[in-house]
């Protein structure tokens, strides 16, 4: 089974950055610019609350901007950050702010979208909260602005999201910068859709079929599963990890500078694996868990 493959070609796609529409530092047109000069393909708006339209003739040569939204909650321990991707102008309206995250998920997808969890490590998510929504089309396993010299060191939820797959609640990684700014985290981490499809529904197509990963830099140009066995292939890298529900398993972790493709046999004891790529310079590129058995 193929799940991601070079030949259908990835494009660069950033789903959650803010502008003076909401609270971030720059205007819609210089978000826009900025991340097109990055070699962006895609990018999503996501101010709070609200869907920003910026006018067609602002939007740069090269650029797909898909519509969103960000939707938040503050629960007793916790806060609750959904996006909202490809969604209709309607959800200002139709959404409650005094309402549930699980009703907000289901609003997002009335209006035609895709709902994200966003950076659910900052967010201080439980596992129990997690596993508890139902339609959620992934998450993001890495927030650029989640980190150092802005926020603690909570950019990186890879970790956290391993109990949640290890109890079936299998959502596709994103990785995201939630500029807001502009400050250095503009750039530093991208979703990677293998898709050549510009259209906002080809893009809405490969999210729902999962063909895409989260990194930082690191590229992962080939991934599949057959007879029980998971290979990738990627750019140079240092380490090479592959996850489970499994607390331990012999060779799971490939240690070789500069290698470039490994094979995982899996175990009949595994429901799902995950693979992180890290490169030379501490940087990561993270695969969706795959679904096994």
């Amino acid at each position: 089974m193929e799940l991601l493959s070079a030949s259908r070609g990835f494009l660069k796609c950033n789903f959650h950055c803010h502008t003076t529409c909401s609270d971030g530092r720059l205007s819609p047109k210089d978000v826009m610019a900025a991340y097109r000069a990055l070699d962006y393909d895609v990018l999503a708006i996501t101010d709070h609350r609200k869907v920003t339209r910026p006018a067609a003739d602002e939007i740069p040569a090269g650029l797909m901007l898909i519509p969103g939204t960000e939707l938040d909650f503050l629960l007793p321990t916790q806060a609750v950050h959904l996006l909202g991707l490809g969604v209709s102008p309607d959800i200002a309206d139709c959404w409650n702010p005094n309402g549930t995250p699980q009703q907000a998920i289901d609003s997002i997808r009335a209006c035609g979208g895709r709902a994200v969890l966003a950076h659910p490590a900052w967010s201080l998510n439980t596992t129990e909260l997690m596993c508890s929504f139902r339609g959620l089309s992934g998450v993001e396993i890495f927030n650029s602005v989640s980190s150092v010299p802005t926020n603690a060191l909570r950019g990186d939820s890879a970790a956290m999201l391993d109990p949640v797959f290890a109890n079936g609640q299998l959502l596709n990684c994103f990785a995201n910068d939630d500029s807001h700014r502009y400050e250095g985290e503009c750039g530093m981490s991208a979703t990677m859709l293998n898709t050549n499809d510009r259209s906002v529904a080809g893009i809405l197509r490969a999210i729902d079929e999962g063909r895409f990963y989260a990194t930082q830099g690191p590229e992962i140009r080939e991934l599949s599963l057959t007879d029980g066995v998971v290979h990738i292939a990627c750019s140079p890298a240092k380490y090479i990890i592959f996850y489970s529900n499994e607390v331990w398993i012999p060779n799971r972790t490939r240690a070789l500078e500069g290698q470039t493709s490994a094979d995982y046999v899996v175990s009949p004891r595994e429901s799902f694996v995950r693979v992180q790529v890290v490169a030379e310079d501490g940087k990561s590129a993270w695969t969706s868990p795959i679904k096994l058995g």
